[in-house]
């Protein structure tokens, strides 16, 4: 099985926050929003994800590399 995660929205609702960090970076307690989704789906036996950038892509290919640190 596979999953597409959308981080492509241009969030304007958030602000300050989001002027220097994309939305899927930013933090809950102390892990971004989109490390949370993506253990989810590996502890469900997700092991192929996709996700789809557009703001600030680098910023989230550098944090979440190949995936390998959350086995997918």
């Amino acid at each position: 099985m596979q999953a597409i995660l959308l981080a492509a929205a241009d969030n304007e609702k958030l602000g300050p926050l989001t002027a220097s960090t994309p939305s899927p970076l930013l933090s809950i307690g102390n892990r971004p929003v989109m490390e949370i989704v993506l253990e989810q789906l590996a502890r469900a036996g997700i092991k192929k994800i996709i996700i789809c950038l557009h703001r600030m892509a680098g910023e989230i290919e550098l944090y979440f590399g190949t995936g390998s640190r959350w086995g997918v």
